[in-house]
């Protein structure tokens, strides 16, 4: 067994009832900083573990509580990408490291865990003060897409799949509720923002490609 291997082995699981209704990007974050205080390097099989053994009730298998759920820390891993949540950078092939932002939500974790009693539900997003988030980033984001742009002047024939997975920042393969996610966000920024336009814009993303979006719908 290597060093890394047995560092990850030997973490304990934190009392579920401080963390049962922190989301799963917030605690993702805190298992990369136990990872690194380890010097264990942040793998996507050494994260699939650390978190595992770590919050068990987040991250295990449904139907088979002893094992982790690989699909989802890799949902919560696109989730918490700079594009969506701008908590953690990287790839499986490099490895993945915290962003600023995701070294904020880690140490709220911290604080967490740590304290008496249970906690308020949390999300990576109430950690950081609302009052100076107001959405211009993922709208400014948004705007910048060719999706967007062809909506906006009406070249809706120019509008190809690229175009789509381009917007999303993703595959045709990624999982759907990840696709979910991604234009919840989007709607929640708009909404955040202000922006009534682009509110509409992402309804009209939502009904014009809701076979991207939704189980078991195909495209027409």
């Amino acid at each position: 067994m290597s060093d890394s291997t047995a560092a990850v082995e030997a973490l304990e699981p934190a009392d579920v009832e401080k963390y049962r209704h922190v989301s799963n990007d917030s605690l993702l974050c805190f298992a990369l900083v136990e990872l690194r205080s380890s010097s264990v390097p942040a793998t996507f099989e050494n994260i699939t573990v650390a978190a595992f053994k770590l919050f068990p009730e987040s991250f295990s298998l449904v139907g088979y509580q002893n094992y982790p759920d690989a699909a989802r820390v890799n949902r919560t891993l696109l989730h918490a990408r700079p594009k969506y949540r701008d908590l953690i950078t990287g790839s499986a092939k490099k490895g993945y490291v915290l962003t600023a932002k995701g070294e904020t939500v880690a140490r709220q974790v911290s604080v967490d865990l740590q304290s008496q009693g249970v906690q308020k539900a949390r999300s990576a997003s109430d950690v950081i003060d609302k009052r100076t988030y107001t959405g211009q980033a993922v709208t400014k984001q948004v705007e910048g897409t060719s999706l967007y742009k062809h909506w906006r002047d009406g070249e809706l024939d120019a509008i190809g799949d690229y175009e789509v997975w381009d917007f999303l920042d993703a595959m045709p393969y990624t999982d759907k509720a990840v696709l979910r996610v991604i234009l919840k966000d989007y709607k929640e920024a708009a909404e955040l923002a202000g922006r009534e336009d682009l509110v509409k814009f992402l309804s009209w993303v939502s009904r014009q490609y809701r076979y991207v979006f939704q189980e078991g719908e195909t495209r027409e």
